[in-house]
């Protein structure tokens, strides 16, 4: 059942990273953005934010024996994850989506169950380097996943299959980020069209000196 809450979660982690980074022309925060991990439109996630999340996951962690990710990883993926929360909430608005916190609570009921209770939910969120402070934003995104594809459905008037229907969800994603200033701090990386990930940082010596 543990498994089973990891694989769903960390599934949903990939959907919406993938959204986002298929978006071109990013650039790295300027000085003005001084201590900002990342900024999109005008909202700053600093740094200090990221490591106050982190901090957070590694105690869950820690409490229920499980290794805390590389530092740097483990700071990418909290950046890139909050990035498309953020993508999500403008994409739900731009829809006219409203998500109520009883939908939240009942998605994260519903999951809580199928793993076996509270204990083995937060033992599958430390194993998914997530802490109890993320739970809400993570079931929330995935509430707004399902009430987009509801709309595309409702748009296109026509029966679709999954993957169709995903692959709306997805460029509507993509569309919106696109709409969206992100500019992310070159600390973290880069976005990988092709993977949906932020590939780290060239080292040094493999930078252009010119």
């Amino acid at each position: 059942m543990r498994e089973r809450s990891e694989r769903t979660i960390q599934r949903s982690r990939w959907k919406l990273a993938l959204a986002v980074a298929t978006v071109a022309g990013l650039s790295a925060c300027g000085p003005s953005q001084l201590g900002a991990a990342a900024v999109v439109n005008s909202q700053r996630i600093t740094v200090s934010d990221v490591q106050g999340r982190l901090k957070a996951v590694q105690a869950l962690q820690d409490r229920y024996g499980v290794e805390h990710a590389d530092p740097s990883v483990a700071a990418r993926n909290e950046v890139q994850r909050w990035v498309v929360a953020l993508v999500f909430e403008r994409a739900a608005r731009d829809l006219g989506i409203n998500i109520t916190d009883g939908e939240v609570s009942n998605a994260i009921d519903a999951e809580t169950k199928l793993v076996g209770g509270p204990e083995q939910f937060r033992a599958a969120l430390a194993q998914a380097d997530l802490s109890e402070n993320d739970v809400n934003d993570v079931f929330r995104q995935q509430v707004i996943n399902s009430k987009i594809g509801s709309a595309v459905l409702g748009q296109a008037g026509t029966k679709l299959t999954q993957d169709q229907v995903d692959a709306k969800v997805h460029d509507t994603l993509v569309a919106t980020a696109k709409r969206l200033h992100i500019r992310i701090n070159p600390r973290y990386g880069t976005f990988d069209g092709n993977m949906g990930q932020i590939s780290p940082p060239a080292p040094d010596f493999l930078r252009p000196t010119g």
